[in-house]
């Protein structure tokens, strides 16, 4: 799930084949699911194309944080990812990463 809302633009499409690429999986093993509040809550408005920019680079920080904890699992399953989730899983990893982005000229509170 992401917060921008599908209104044309692809966002779901651009999501989907940047998380692919990033976790270097098929494209069809990805599913983006639809906008939900409850899910990603605390999202700016979907507007122009500044929404699909972020939304990948929240994925793509998100798809470094689970590449991250699944290097060993994949090196130990040469490769084959639903090995090394699955090994993950059984060992306790959390699978579920959450993301957020936002531009640094758009951040009030900058570091």
């Amino acid at each position: 799930h992401h917060g921008g809302c599908e209104i044309g633009q692809g966002i779901n499409t651009k999501v989907a084949q940047a998380v692919a690429y990033a976790l270097q999986i098929p494209l069809e093993s990805v599913l983006v699911g639809d906008n939900n509040t409850r899910i990603s809550p605390n999202n700016g408005g979907t507007g122009g194309s500044g929404t699909s920019e972020t939304a990948v680079q929240s994925a793509l920080n998100a798809c470094a944080t689970l590449n991250a904890t699944l290097e060993s699992y994949l090196a130990a399953h040469d490769g084959d990812w639903a090995k090394a989730c699955a090994a993950a899983g059984k060992a306790g990893e959390n699978l579920s990463i959450t993301s957020f982005y936002m531009p640094s000229s758009l951040n009030p509170n900058p570091d």
